[in-house]
């Protein structure tokens, strides 16, 4: 802070406040005060002021030595500076100095630590909302990250062109359960999540709608470049095996797909996709089927 400024700031808080203040500086206490009490400095800090005074000196004298005339305006009779001289007490600037100091320090130390306690709780709320949206077993969205993900991308008055939906369902996915158990069945969920994530490009995403279903939007498409993806996602799913257990699961999907039309709704979108992929598993899956 420049000295102009903390003089400004000094004379706003001298001018606020109600009590009467005096400043005396070293060559007044030495020259003066001091010698005309016949005390030290030490014996002067922290006492009421009255208390020092010998019975000799008159109030106009103890006056003039404590206020100099630089605040006539705040004490000009004896009663005035009788009740001023009963509660006034002299205090070492540096003593003060070294207080204010102490607590703008502990001051310092709070906001430091409170600043820490928020960021960490910032921190933990952004970890708490991605978990929220992740699916624990497959760790791809989930259909709440699915639903927010909808209001967005459908969001009124925003444009979208060229985006396309695929419904993806294993095939006899309960066969699996019943004959290898739910482990298997959960390896085999993580395992499709997994080629998902590889396989598609960046931008499109992926979410397990519930069960063995998992739902899929694509960014910049076109319907032959939705064809051709789902083509290589059967093709990739047909080729590879999971080992369970020294058991080689194999499994097929079957895909419906979509593309948006202006003005669909996430609900028009998807039962669109629905009947595409009824038709997939009807028509002997390992396939998918349009829906327009």
């Amino acid at each position: 802070m420049r000295k102009d400024d903390a003089l400004n700031v000094l004379t706003t808080v001298y001018d606020q406040i109600r009590e009467h203040i005096t400043v005396q500086d070293n060559e007044v206490n030495e020259n003066d005060l001091i010698n005309f009490l016949h005390l030290t400095a030490k014996e002067l800090i922290n006492v009421n002021f009255s208390s020092t005074l010998p019975t000799s000196i008159s109030e106009g004298e103890a006056y003039k030595l404590l206020a100099k005339e630089s605040i006539d305006s705040y004490a000009t009779t004896s009663e005035n500076f009788r009740n001023i001289a009963s509660e006034a007490k002299l205090v070492d600037i540096d003593s003060l100095n070294d207080a204010f100091k102490g607590i703008q320090e502990q001051l310092d130390s709070e906001v430091e630590r409170a600043n820490e306690t928020i960021t960490s709780l910032i921190e933990r709320v952004k970890h708490l909302e991605v978990k929220s949206n992740l699916d624990p077993l497959t760790k791809i969205y989930n259909r709440r990250a699915m639903e927010h993900y909808f209001e967005t991308v459908l969001e009124p008055g925003r444009p979208l062109q060229n985006f396309a939906i695929m419904m993806i369902d294993i095939d006899d996915f309960k066969k699996i359960n019943d004959t290898h158990g739910h482990q298997a069945g959960d390896k085999v969920l993580i395992f499709l999540a997994r080629l998902l994530k590889r396989t598609l490009r960046e931008g499109d995403k992926v979410f397990r709608y519930g069960g063995e279903e998992f739902l899929v939007t694509l960014n910049r498409i076109n319907p032959e470049v939705c064809h051709k993806i789902s083509d290589r996602i059967l093709s990739l799913v047909r080729e590879n095996t999971l080992l369970y257990k020294d058991v080689q699961l194999s499994i097929t999907l079957s895909i419906g797909a979509t593309m948006y039309d202006d003005g669909d709704t996430k609900e028009a979108l998807i039962d669109r996709a629905d009947k595409a992929l009824y038709r997939a598993k009807h028509n002997g899956k390992d396939r998918i089927e349009v829906e327009k």
